[in-house]
């Protein structure tokens, strides 16, 4: 080889590696050539996180890649900086789509996607039911069913109730009690000791209405409100049951409202004709019961106190709380506002008093009031108004004229409140995650032109909203547009057949005297069951169960 081709083989590889070394420096470090802009910038990074697994990642409208079978997450670099056409898909899944903008030297961030099954499943769970009471810990249902005895075979027989309880886990349904359990309850009080044996007939002039039923934090014990019908006297006063679930019915306890006479003081006999408003659980006694009562003040304004039952013992000593326009039990916690407009703060000893507002909340005595609190943040509702306890100022200051109810999420990091046609997210502490949010910040959401019955978080970034007869998905991830998916309409579950098995038919067998149908038809009601997954529907008398919705 000639001296001179060598040189020129030389410089011409050394001009090579001059241009290509610098490109492809640049290009590993993000650099690219912008066509549109017709310059050089860096690149940015899409990162994924999408439930469920290996859902197909659209880019513009061309695909690019499956997230992982592992991690659910998928990354794609080398963006150049601008808005891109974003689409998720996955096979019976409804897609996700949004315009989403990368910049140099970023990583846009949308990892809290969940696809929503389309044309989900749903089984028959239970038939002839008028209302259900989930338990806390999700793992059971109290079923309130209706049925007809039948006094001869040309009537349509007596109107009767009976709870059930449903184990979501084992698919079994077991009595708890019925009608006649309870008014074998109250029969009991006018008899003597040798009447007991044969206190209640089927032909008793007694009948009960279920008001409310309460279950406690730990989804052992339940508080049944009844309203005592009496045909012959026109009695109809109000009780309240005590039952304790695994040892139902045996446990059926009636709990007594009124002091014994012997200990009630002179002074408080003008407040003997009080009303029953209602009844708590003590979180620190399992055999004490808080009575909330009310009563006629000398300037006719209703004044709420609240007493502590001991029923074990059968003592109720005098009220541990007066003077009481409104009381809120949450968890551990007493929260209450006095008739001057204090708000205080208490524990079931009732010994532990903190008053929250220095400056009094005016109290209009019509208005309703509600209490929420949440990681130190407190909310108090009065009619449809809602108030933001300010910690600095102690003052409850105005946050949102019309308020139906809030749900926290489950990461107790943001909220949700809606009224009748809006829905609103409310962010309780700073976020950092894609999108960030300030503490306090207010993101409203979507509006509805049928009314909302219901609302429940589905994910800590969906919710599950109820409105007029259908069930809608929606993130809160308000980029670009929010995705709103409609899951089911409650018509669609005629279709479902009942698939239950003669096993599964077995366990849930009713007795003789309950086989009349249902001719009174239940109002829809659902519930959102965090742990399973699964979402309960009662439609037509009849609850239904979907399939696994998150996967």
């Amino acid at each position: 080889m000639h001296k001179r081709f060598r040189t020129i083989l030389f410089a011409s590889l050394a001009t090579l590696f001059l241009i290509t070394a610098p490109v492809t420096v640049l290009y590993y470090m993000g650099w690219r050539f912008d066509w549109t802009t017709k310059t050089i910038t860096q690149t940015g990074i899409f990162y994924f996180k999408v439930s469920p697994r290996e859902s197909k990642i659209y880019i513009d409208h061309e695909f690019k890649k499956k997230t992982g079978f592992f991690f659910n997450s998928a990354l794609i670099e080398n963006l150049t900086p601008k808005k891109y056409f974003v689409g998720i898909e996955k096979q019976g899944f409804h897609k996700w789509e949004k315009l989403l903008e990368i910049k140099k030297r970023q990583v846009t961030e949308i990892k809290n996607i969940t696809l929503i099954p389309e044309n989900p499943s749903f089984t028959i769970m239970s038939e002839k039911v008028e209302d259900f009471y989930p338990l806390p810990d999700n793992k059971k249902i109290i079923l309130k069913e209706i049925y007809y005895v039948a006094e001869n075979t040309n009537s349509t027989g007596l109107r009767k109730w009976s709870l059930k309880l449903f184990d979501l886990e084992k698919n079994l349904k077991s009595k708890l009690i019925d009608e006649d359990d309870i008014i074998a309850q109250i029969e009991k009080l006018d008899k003597n000791p040798l009447e007991i044996k044969n206190t209640h007939s089927e032909n008793s002039s007694l009948q009960t209405e279920l008001i409310n039923l309460t279950i406690s934090n730990d989804s052992k014990r339940i508080l049944i409100q009844v309203k005592e019908i009496n045909i012959k006297t026109e009695n109809n006063e109000s009780k309240y049951f005590t039952l304790d679930l695994d040892k139902a019915p045996d446990s059926l306890t009636l709990i007594p409202l009124l002091r014994k006479e012997e200990d009630i003081k002179e002074e408080d006999m003008k407040k003997e004709n009080r009303e029953t408003e209602g009844v708590y659980f003590s979180s620190e006694n399992l055999g004490k019961f808080l009575i909330l009562s009310s009563y006629d003040a000398e300037n006719k304004d209703k004044i709420k106190e609240l007493r502590e039952l001991d029923i074990e013992n059968n003592e109720t000593p005098p009220s541990v709380l007066n003077d009481m326009v409104h009381i809120s039990i949450i968890g551990n916690d007493i929260y209450y506002i006095d008739k001057s407009g204090f708000v205080f703060k208490n524990n079931f000893s009732f010994n532990r008093e903190e008053k929250l507002n220095f400056k009094p909340f005016y109290l209009n005595p019509k208005s309703e009031y509600e209490i929420y609190e949440r990681n130190s943040n407190i909310f108090l509702r009065e009619n449809n108004i809602l108030y933001l306890f300010d910690q600095d100022k102690k003052v409850f200051e105005e946050f949102f004229e019309s308020v139906q109810n809030l749900k926290f999420a489950i990461d107790s990091k943001k909220m949700v409140y809606y009224d009748d046609y809006e829905t609103s997210v409310f962010f309780l502490e700073k976020i950092y995650d894609q999108p960030e949010r300030d503490k306090y910040e207010n993101v409203f959401l979507a509006r509805f032109p049928e009314k909302i019955n219901n609302v429940f978080w589905y994910t800590d970034h969906y919710l599950l909203i109820f409105v007029e007869d259908i069930i809608k998905i929606v993130e809160i991830d308000d980029r670009d547009k929010v995705n709103i998916v409609d899951l089911i309409e409650l018509e669609e579950l005629n279709s479902f057949q009942d698939t239950r098995t003669a096993e599964e038919l077995e366990n849930q067998e009713i007795s003789e005297k309950e086989k009349p149908m249902l001719t009174e038809e239940a109002g829809s009601k659902i519930f959102w069951n965090q742990d399973n997954k699964k979402l309960y529907i009662l439609f037509e008398n009849n609850v239904y169960a979907s399939e696994e919705l998150i996967r």
